[in-house]
């Protein structure tokens, strides 16, 4: 009985993030209060309040999952680029591309993040964490201090981009992202990494 009780507890905590990152997605973290996550969930506002007695305590289990989920993208595209598989630039424009998928919410997850942890300060080592690990797959290439500069970068263009609208132009954003590679000698670092493993 214990074990079933364990389970639906799980259950509903992870209803209860996807829910929130579903609200964040969609509308921001200003969407985001225990009535609109419950009932996007489908669960009370009880549930939610006992799994997560306060919104930032929800807001940061959601933002480490978002990070942890938007990560994985990088490594796997980075993964893609260092073995010849994919263009650098390319990958970055995947990235941003995958915001309007279905289930994924990648370069606006990060805007939110990013937001969110100006005014709230629980956000910042989420925000933090996200920019490291984003950074890492490139750092052998460029350095790690320079290769996290170049995410930061990276995130400000991603979010100007955004702000632009659904009409802002991808072949902007591809011809700024290739110069902005280059400047930090990324593009040369991998055609150099591709041309030693061949």
């Amino acid at each position: 009985m214990t074990d079933g009780r364990v389970t639906r507890g799980r259950r509903t905590r992870e209803a209860i993030v996807e829910a929130t990152i579903a609200l964040l997605r969609e509308d921001g973290a200003a969407a985001v209060t225990h009535r609109a996550v419950a009932a996007r969930a489908g669960t009370s506002l009880a549930a939610t309040t006992y799994h997560f007695a306060t919104l930032d305590d929800l807001l940061v289990v959601a933002f480490e999952l978002l990070t942890d989920r938007m990560v994985e993208e990088v490594e796997r595209l980075a993964e893609l680029v260092l073995s010849g598989r994919m263009d650098l630039v390319e990958a970055a424009i995947t990235f941003v591309e995958e915001v309007d998928a279905d289930e994924d919410f990648v370069a606006d997850g990060m805007i939110e993040l990013a937001y969110g942890a100006i005014r709230n300060e629980r956000l910042r080592k989420p925000t933090q964490r996200l920019v490291d690990h984003m950074g890492e797959p490139f750092a052998e290439l460029i350095g790690g201090e320079s290769a996290r500069v170049l995410i930061r970068a990276l995130n400000g263009m991603l979010l100007h981009h955004r702000a632009a609208g659904p009409d802002a132009s991808t072949g902007e954003l591809r011809s700024d992202v290739a110069v902005l590679f280059e400047h930090f000698g990324l593009t040369t670092a991998v055609r150099h990494r591709l041309e030693e493993e061949s």
